[in-house]
């Protein structure tokens, strides 16, 4: 008996330590998603640990705790791994870590199912989740509002959107949602029955919708929306007025208070967020659906969205069936599209059929508990259909499916004797010991890599000194090559140039990339190979044009140096008196900036938003802001 009220106290408290520090992990990064951002890697270090804890309680009960609705999930995860079988996956080990955090997820979900938490156990970790909500929303307020220049921890304080620890605005929206939706599962089941809980959990509210709303995530706002909606009868029905409708004052103040003080800011200070999101999410949707109307039954191949993606919207381009560009996409921004692009249909089958089984799961309890299910779930889904949340933030994930296994858990669970006792066992201390080695390592790889290109890209011992580059594994293999080729101009190596183009030929087969072509047209041209070198160039430049976000001509000049750069700089002004255009005005002041030139590159921004009010503005040129102390919008 002891055992077992151990391995559930265990649960909690390696849930409270990752909600209270895990997830709040800092270490200096180049950005990216995944494991390539420090606090994903601590964030799976501890969900291992819970996973395992899962286990064991099944090696201990020598039972399985299960039902139709944790049947159903596990048969659609087993599905979306079928197309790896695909003769076009070629590439589909770069989709192994998706994969792997998918069944990771589900993991938890059966482990949270196997352990016997009580109501009590729950609350604990209701208020582990809004004390980390807490955190994340005093260090958003931090960031706006006290971090000066050169800062320790690197945040741009020219930045318009607080970003926590995230290091992206719309997440860190998301992520104080599900402090709103602890809170009310907190209040509708009598867990704050004292002064102290009520004022930390309305203070908290405040604060995270304060968050949210420095956050100007559009996503979360209308998230925030739909749970206020959803959840309100249940919580009518479950709460006192007192605590109903102090609720509602909490929200409502942590809107009034940010829109207030924003007031007494510039209104460059929004500009540019909304309008032009929507129309580049459409982009990314129409390319994605063209990639599967090309290969509906088998995709373009597990692990190599990302070349196709700029090949076919280069081709639609083209055929002028595109209003705008989108570049360097390795994620359409939407789950379903990701998954059915890549993989065909047969993956977006079975992502419906999980989202049915669980909608239908909320729905089996009466109309106001299935509302609230449904509001539990509903912003990390939304988010998925409109950005790529769990690949930015592990815990969001963690929480997803916490609430989900919360659901599960609502009903009934059949137990049966399961008398396999050695495997699980086993597993249950391989699962935490595989990945606290892996992520522990990585967040060597991720060090060792920032210093390395931090410090001018030229100490080579530092990226032999990498024990795991498996997170970081292609800039690992671009930083190395990248090495290789400088070394190798300079030596003459022809054997190493050769090697360099064997590598970039592939590597351009799964991701196309301005840095990737600029360096393979080098060592042609060091080669001799000249006219594959402007073949090599003709395609860049087609896949990235010169009126567009990102100019290869513009890459090339800025790499050259300074003479080239003031060539480009000639072109470009001729070609915007021919016909200006926004994309040509933010090139012209990104070189400018990049040769030193700010006077005249605030002039250009000055005349670019005469003539472009509103497709230029300080978030269309960030390397300008520094030096930007006026309102330049009006």
């Amino acid at each position: 008996m002891q055992l077992k009220l151990n391995l559930e106290r265990a649960f909690i408290y390696i849930f409270t330590a990752m909600m209270l520090l895990g997830m709040h992990y800092f270490q200096h990064n180049q950005g990216g998603t995944g494991l390539a951002l420090p606090f994903n890697l601590v964030v799976w270090c501890f969900a291992s640990i819970l996973i395992g804890l899962g286990l064991i309680k099944v090696s201990q009960s020598q039972t399985l705790r299960y039902n139709k609705t944790l049947i159903g999930l596990t048969i659609c995860a087993i599905g979306l791994w079928i197309p790896l079988l695909y003769p076009n996956a070629e590439f589909g080990a770069f989709a192994l870590d998706r994969l792997i955090g998918l069944a990771a997820g589900l993991l938890l979900v059966f482990a949270i199912v196997q352990l016997e938490i009580s109501q009590k156990q729950w609350h604990l970790m209701m208020y582990a989740i809004v004390a980390a909500v807490l955190i994340e929303s005093l260090y958003a307020l931090t960031q706006m509002y006290l971090l000066t220049e050169g800062n320790w921890v690197g945040f741009n304080v020219n930045s318009i959107r607080a970003t926590g620890i995230f290091q992206q605005p719309n997440v860190l929206g998301t992520f104080v949602l599900f402090g709103i939706i602890a809170t009310i599962y907190l209040l509708t089941t009598s867990a704050a029955d004292n002064a102290f809980s009520q004022a930390f959990i309305f203070i908290t509210c405040t604060l995270a919708v304060w968050a949210l709303v420095l956050s100007d995530s559009k996503t979360a706002l209308w998230s925030l929306l739909v749970v206020v909606i959803l959840s309100a009868p249940y919580f009518k029905a479950h709460t006192n007025k007192h605590q109903y409708y102090l609720f509602y004052i909490s929200i409502v103040v942590g809107l009034f208070i940010p829109t207030l003080l924003s007031f007494n800011e510039p209104e460059t200070l929004r500009s540019g967020v909304f309008g032009p999101s929507a129309n580049v999410r459409l982009t990314m949707l129409k390319v994605s659906l063209t990639m599967l109307q090309q290969s509906p039954f088998t995709g373009v191949g597990y692990g190599a969205f990302d070349s196709n993606y700029m090949l076919t919207q280069s081709t639609l381009s083209d055929a002028g069936k595109l209003s705008s560009l989108m570049f360097n996409v390795s994620h359409p921004h939407n789950e379903l599209a990701l998954w059915a692009a890549e993989g065909g249909m047969l993956p977006l089958i079975f992502l419906m059929c999980a989202s049915t089984i669980v909608l239908l799961k909320c729905c089996s309890n009466n109309w106001r508990n299935g509302r609230f299910f449904v509001a539990t779930l509903f912003p990390g889904a939304f988010h998925c259909l409109t950005e790529l949340p769990f690949y930015h933030s592990a815990i969001l994930w963690i929480l997803f499916c916490t609430f989900l296994a919360l659901i599960i858990k609502a009903n009934n669970i059949n137990v049966r004797k399961f008398p396999a006792k050695f495997a699980p066992k086993v597993f249950s201390l391989l699962i935490p010991c595989l990945t606290l080695m892996f992520m522990l390592t990585g967040l060597q790889t991720i060090h060792k890599i920032v210093r390395f290109e931090r410090t001018g890209s030229t100490n080579a011992t530092l990226l032999e000194e990498v024990v795991n580059p498996v997170p970081l594994q292609t800039r690992y293999e671009f930083n190395v090559m990248s090495y290789r080729l400088h070394a190798a101009i300079t030596l003459k190596l022809k054997n190493e140039l050769e090697d360099y183009l064997k590598w970039s030929e592939k590597l351009l087969k799964r991701q196309l990339r301005t840095e990737h072509f600029y360096n393979r047209s080098v060592a042609l041209r060091t080669l001799g190979l000249n006219e594959q070198a402007k073949a090599n160039d003709k395609l860049a430049n087609d896949i990235y044009p010169n009126t567009q976000r990102v100019s290869y001509k513009l890459i090339s000049a800025t790499n050259g140096g300074e003479e080239t750069l003031r060539r480009y700089l000639v072109w470009n002004n001729a070609e915007i008196e021919k016909k200006p255009s926004p994309q040509l005005y933010i090139h012209q002041i990104n070189a400018m900036v990049r040769l030193g030139d700010i006077k005249p590159a605030v002039e250009a921004m000055l005349k670019a938003r005469r003539r472009f009010p509103d497709q230029v503005t300080l978030n269309s040129v960030p390397n300008l802001k520094p030096y930007i102390r006026v309102n330049t919008e009006n």
